[in-house]
């Protein structure tokens, strides 16, 4: 069953490079072809035009955009060996841990270019005591740090939040 034709956004030709990215980790196809994937990927319109492009990859490479696989059969809880259960719980703490390491990384990120910032503009500045150069440092801080580390604290709780609620 295939979704009627429309424009896809970046964010959905992201999630297609990422799964054509997988496909060339796998050794599914060469990088030439990878190549040549991602630049009609780059230049897709519609969801129709990334089609072509993963119907020879298994389904769980497809980007949501080409359509969902078929529903997997679903295996009654009580027939999971216990290996399986713990193989599964072990693997989603793991996505939930690489999660939490790119947040702390991109906060990290945030950190050192504050404080290179403030060593490489802030701190002459302050020491000149040029209130122009002050205001300007004080300005670009607040634009490319201040600001994004902002949203990096809200997604954070706003992720917390709805692990309690999903809990």
């Amino acid at each position: 069953m295939s979704d009627p034709r429309y424009l896809i956004s970046d964010t959905e030709r992201d999630e297609a490079l990422r799964h054509l990215r997988t496909a060339l980790e796998e050794g599914r196809f060469s990088v030439d072809e990878h190549g040549q994937r991602t630049q009609e990927t780059l230049q897709a319109r519609t969801n129709e035009d990334l089609r072509p492009l993963f119907d020879d990859l298994p389904q769980q490479l497809w980007p949501s955009t080409v359509g969902q696989p078929p529903a997997p059969t679903v295996i009654p809880p009580a027939t999971l060996g216990t290996e399986d259960t713990a193989h599964h719980k072990k693997r989603n703490e793991e996505d939930e841990d690489e999660e939490d390491r790119e947040r702390d990384t991109n906060f990290a990120s945030l950190a050192g270019l504050g404080g290179f910032f403030f060593l490489i503009w802030g701190l002459p500045a302050m020491v000149n005591g040029s209130t122009g150069s002050v205001l300007a440092f004080l300005g670009f801080f607040f634009v490319f740090v201040l600001t994004p580390a902002a949203v990096q604290i809200t997604r954070s709780f706003r992720d917390r939040r709805r692990g309690i609620e999903g809990a």
